[in-house]
């Protein structure tokens, strides 16, 4: 069951980045390639540290670029936590 939370969490953020910046049609694309892909649903099922690493840093990642849209402080606290959790699973 967190496989498929942290699976489905990353496919959801990454849409949501690029629907973000560069609209709907190339999230589109991009969610289908990523759910397409057979290394992606192997390793979500395979309940490894790399699909939930790949969570947090592409949380940290989006955190960011959200922070430099907006400069808001606080987005900089939680782009450093979700990095502490990536290092924290991997480690």
């Amino acid at each position: 069951l967190v496989s498929l939370v942290f699976g489905v969490a990353v496919a959801g953020m990454l849409t949501t980045v690029v629907a973000r910046e560069a609209g709907r049609v190339p999230a589109a694309v991009v969610a289908v390639a990523l759910l397409a892909t057979p290394g992606f649903a192997m390793n979500a099922a395979s309940q490894r540290a790399d699909i939930p690493l790949a969570c947090f840093m592409l949380g940290s990642a989006a955190t960011l670029l959200l922070y430099d849209h907006t400069r808001r402080d606080s987005l900089l606290w939680l782009a450093g936590i979700q990095l502490g959790c990536a290092l924290w699973t991997k480690n």
